[in-house]
């Protein structure tokens, strides 16, 4: 009852802000502070009004006095900085980030989202060199921000280091740690001549495939769409090669091909690994088929939308001059201004092409050598890979090319497929832990 209270009071002095009456409204919520000195909305509050006026040197001393009364001085600056970067204000992030000095927590928090605000201005190259930074220095403030630790901070630490910009495509980059090796897929069942058919791939290892693979399969069979439909299963078990024969029975219910393809990987091997597999066995596959392949993570329930993307991307050709004969890879842009984010990796267009093949070898280079780090390190690496890699494509090779489905098509992502697992069931399996414990 205390929080809903304070809140109202809270809402009155956004709503003061709103009318211009900035000051009024800093008076107001410094009054809620006064009352409550923990409730810390009003904290981020006063610290955003605060940089809306001009006067973001005065929020380190406000961060020092929250700090003293709560032990969450980098919470507060954390949330006003995402305030300020979520409603676009680039000014404000970067005079706030500008206001701490480089040993204070408040300077690299700064760096990861004065590098937000500029992809949101469209700035790519100047983000990823902010994001290079990021990367350079967060490990001198774990002491300060448990960046390894917390979920709330963890988040921020992955996406702002498993990016990277020119540097790390240079022909002499360090290539960090040994590259893993490759992952040659052992055919279960010959690969099917697709004879026009979509190529659908999805790659799990024996928990994700136990849980989701039969799922899947029939929400592909209710689409009454041709496809051949290849699992690429990864360190399989008794259960997932049973569940394998059971698959293919499914064949006799709609126009529906079952190919299956084994890998074995080292038994460390946790669920980034997994993640990143299709995009490591995607080459191997373009070669079986000789035919486009799509992506799809495996935890997805498809909508009646999928057909029409297929077909819409298929025509392009003759809508516009970069059509799929000439489309190298598509996917979904998210609109989203978190590098790691920003394209979607749940569903991707490869053709086989040439440039789909270099697409892949970037996004190998880029993966192999963080497949080993620690899952509170390396998790979403598939999709800072993305970022990585069509960044530095569309700056130094212009050929490939990458298409977005939604500017194809005028379809989103929530038009072809809804997400199955909730957040529990997939917190659970990436830390390679079955449904329920």
């Amino acid at each position: 009852m205390e929080t809903s209270r304070w809140d109202r009071h809270l809402a009155r002095a956004q709503a003061l802000a709103r009318q211009g009456r900035v000051a009024d409204a800093i008076d107001a919520v410094f009054r809620v502070i006064a009352a409550d000195p923990r409730y810390e909305p009003a904290w981020v509050f006063a610290a955003t009004a605060y940089c809306r006026q001009n006067c973001a040197a005065d929020v380190p001393g406000m961060v020092d006095r929250y700090q003293k009364i709560s032990g969450r001085g980098a919470v507060l600056i954390k949330e006003a900085m995402n305030a300020l970067a979520r409603d676009g204000q680039r000014d404000a992030v970067e005079a706030l980030a500008g206001a701490f000095p480089d040993t204070h927590a408040g300077y690299v928090l700064g760096l990861y989202y004065r590098g937000c605000v500029l992809m949101q201005a469209g700035d790519d190259s100047g983000a990823l060199n902010l994001f290079d930074h990021f990367r350079q220095r967060v490990d001198h403030y774990t002491s300060v921000i448990p960046f390894l630790t917390s979920p709330f901070f963890n988040v921020i630490y992955r996406q702002g280091t498993l990016v990277a910009g020119a540097t790390a495509f240079a022909p002499d980059a360090d290539p960090g740690p040994p590259a893993e090796p490759n992952e040659a897929p052992v055919w279960v069942t010959p690969p099917t001549a697709p004879q026009g058919r979509p190529v659908l791939l999805c790659a799990a290892n024996a928990l994700y495939f136990a849980q989701f693979a039969e799922g899947f399969a029939r929400s592909v069979l209710a689409l009454k769409m041709p496809a051949v439909l290849h699992f690429h299963v990864i360190n399989p078990d008794d259960s997932s090669r049973a569940l394998m024969a059971n698959l293919s029975s499914l064949e006799e219910q709609g126009d529906v091909t079952f190919d299956f393809s084994t890998a074995t990987l080292p038994a460390e091997a946790g669920a980034t690994w997994f993640a990143c597999s299709r995009f490591l066995v995607a080459p191997a596959l373009l070669t079986a088929y000789r035919a486009p392949v799509w992506l799809f993570d495996i935890d997805l329930d498809l909508t009646p939308k999928l057909p029409l993307l297929i077909q819409s991307l298929s025509e392009c050709e003759s809508r516009s001059e970069t059509g799929t004969a000439h489309l190298d890879m598509a996917g979904f842009d998210t609109g989203r201004h978190e590098p790691a984010s920003r394209y979607c990796a749940a569903t991707v267009f490869l053709n086989d092409s040439p440039g789909s093949r270099r697409f892949l070898a970037l996004m190998d280079r880029f993966m192999r050598p963080r497949l080993r780090l620690p899952i509170n390190v390396n998790w979403m690496l598939d999709q800072a890979a993305l970022y990585s890699v069509i960044c530095h494509c569309r700056r130094a090779e212009p050929a490939l090319s990458i298409g977005e489905f939604q500017a194809l098509t005028g379809l989103t992502k929530d038009d072809v497929f809804v997400s199955l697992h909730p957040g529990a069931l997939k917190n659970a399996m990436k830390w390679m832990r079955p449904p329920g414990v």
